[in-house]
């Protein structure tokens, strides 16, 4: 982000509109598990060619229906270039 953070322009960043798009893209698609859809929109942003180092996906998951009352379920995934 260093370039455009000096640049200032958008060409030079990473397009969040698409970021949103494939994040959608995988809600709307089929399964339960959060873990499952943290990877599959990790695995789709890891193809987009940005020079990134690290992704960090996160899903929260509001009032999961459990047995018991619990406010939310979340699972996080981080993916660090090595």
């Amino acid at each position: 982000f260093s370039k455009s953070m000096q640049s200032d322009k958008l060409s030079d960043t990473l397009d969040y509109q698409t970021i949103y798009e494939i994040s959608q893209e995988v809600m709307q698609q089929g399964g339960d598990l959060i873990e499952a859809k943290c990877k599959a929109i990790a695995d789709r942003i890891i193809q987009i060619h940005f020079p990134m180092t690290k992704i960090r996906v996160l899903i929260e998951k509001i009032e999961p229906p459990l047995k018991s009352k619990v406010s939310d379920t979340r699972f996080e995934l981080i993916w660090e270039k090595l």
